[in-house]
């Protein structure tokens, strides 16, 4: 499964087949995002733009079939994958951009 990473990867997964990887704030032990408002923001801006700019890019590049792939769903998410999860799925529904 793929963890959230900023610049090292944390424990937490994000609940798809990709890394997201950005300045969240961590616990002091560096394993799980810290729940907040800034982390809230940040995990909204990443499922806006992985919907969006990403999927466009990767559509371009490879396989719309391996592409998807990676897009599927992990299991449960929990915590901060949960959430980017659920805003992912959102963004994925509002961006028109799923062919």
């Amino acid at each position: 499964k793929s963890k959230f990473h900023v610049y090292f990867p944390t424990e937490e997964d994000t609940g798809f087949g990709f890394v997201t990887h950005g300045d969240f704030y961590v616990t002091p032990d560096r394993k799980r995002l810290m729940d907040g408002r800034y982390n809230q923001w940040l995990l909204d801006f990443a499922a806006q733009k992985a919907a969006g700019e990403f999927l466009t890019d990767l559509l371009q590049h490879f396989k719309p079939k391996d592409v998807f792939a990676t897009l599927a769903p992990l299991g449960e998410p929990v915590e901060a994958g949960a959430t980017f999860h659920k805003r992912f799925s959102v963004a994925l529904n509002n961006s028109h951009r799923i062919p």
